[in-house]
């Protein structure tokens, strides 16, 4: 019995030489091993967002002179306006509360734009679910694609911000009493041809 068993040790010591060292590691760790690190959207984020906020506040072109310039065609100011001559804006400023609808997941208030009397509707974000949600990453200047491995961790990001938004934003606001208020705001929206509707995911938002 005792030759076998140390037959049997000889042939699993050579198989192992063969083929290798095999060692278990847990899951979760294998960055240790391996050198890479499982990528932190909400991280990543969250590490941005101050900077994010700043530079679209402070980049933000009045929304009353925006549309104005216009006429109700978007794209003949892309390019005086838009972050990379593109259909995405930042855009800032106040006026009164007409509508809040929060009936759905893609949640809104309508807002009756100070200095502006055109045909749009204004309509600032309040989710949980927000529509166009890229506009907010497309519309600063702080990072973009190129920062990351690939699309699919840009668009991580992206997704991670408008977790900011909830957090930092729309979280606490008192949607219920919101309706005739006046509010002063910034945020970005992508423009869709076509439609006269404005639609803000906020990047500050105070009621006054």
């Amino acid at each position: 019995m005792k030759k076998k068993f140390i037959a049997m040790m000889l042939v699993l010591c050579i198989a192992g030489l063969s083929t290798g060292c095999v060692k278990i590691i847990d899951k979760g760790t294998e960055g240790q091993y391996t050198g890479k690190v499982k990528f932190d959207a909400a991280g990543s984020a969250e590490g941005l967002w101050e900077s994010v906020e700043a530079d679209i506040s402070d980049n933000a072109v009045e929304l009353s002179t925006l549309l104005t310039e216009a006429g109700g065609k978007m794209s003949t100011v892309a390019e005086k306006y838009g972050v990379n001559g593109k259909n995405n804006f930042a855009v800032k400023g106040s006026g009164i509360v007409t509508i809040v609808d929060t009936s759905k997941s893609a949640g809104y208030i309508v807002v009756d734009l100070d200095d502006y009397d055109g045909s749009e509707e204004i309509r600032i974000q309040v989710g949980p679910t927000f529509k166009n949600k890229d506009a907010l990453g497309d519309a600063q200047t702080v990072t973009s694609f190129e920062d990351y491995t690939n699309q699919t961790e840009w668009g991580q990001v992206k997704d991670a911000l408008i977790e900011n938004v909830k957090t930092h934003v729309t979280g606490d606001l008192d949607t219920e009493n919101l309706e005739g208020k006046t509010i002063d705001f910034a945020g970005a929206f992508s423009a869709s041809a076509g439609s006269s509707e404005i639609q803000i995911i906020p990047i500050s938002l105070t009621v006054q």
